[in-house]
């Protein structure tokens, strides 16, 4: 693993900046989006977010919106598929139920990470119907060479503030 001179590995490094920009910018609900399925949004809740909680103390809520349910150790669960109330709804469905959910877990929480998926590209994409502080985009070099923007554009019109970009893709 590399270390830089400060002894930092490129891990506690984002876990350091993302910790500073969340103080920063005292946003307790943040969404993790990307411009196209596959860009690694699960991947980097997963690695990044679980030390987040351990280095920082931070209780966490990690709350799944994606149709597949994935553990992550270290931080609080939840999956609205895996919610019994909620396992016999559509995907769009359960998006609406969200307000609900969150209704029930935010004050338990410092700050709950949403990793959403990425819609089917419609004339209109949303997001759910809760207060999101902040947003982190999760891009492969691909997406970016594409062009893609639809998410970016939505979080701008929202007025949702993007806390950083990750890029996952290695060195180009």
């Amino acid at each position: 693993m590399n270390v830089d001179a400060t002894g930092m590995t490129p891990l506690n490094t984002v876990v350091r900046n993302l910790d500073f920009a969340l103080r920063e910018r005292k946003a307790k609900i943040v969404v993790v989006l990307s411009e196209l399925p596959g860009e690694g949004k699960t991947t980097f809740v997963s690695t990044v977010i679980p030390q987040l909680g351990k280095i920082y103390q931070r209780k966490i809520l990690v709350l799944d919106c994606g149709a597949t349910e994935q553990r992550i150790e270290g931080v609080d669960y939840l999956s609205l598929n895996g919610m019994s109330r909620l396992k016999d709804m559509s995907p769009m469905e359960q998006f609406v139920a969200l307000k609900s959910v969150m209704s029930e877990v935010e004050n338990d929480y410092e700050t709950i990470f949403i990793d959403l998926p990425v819609p089917a590209r419609t004339a209109t994409l949303m997001l759910p119907e809760v207060n999101i502080d902040a947003a982190i985009m999760v891009r492969t070099y691909d997406s970016i060479e594409a062009g893609a923007h639809d998410v970016s554009d939505l979080l701008r019109d929202k007025k949702i503030p993007v806390l950083g970009m990750v890029i996952n893709g290695g060195v180009q």
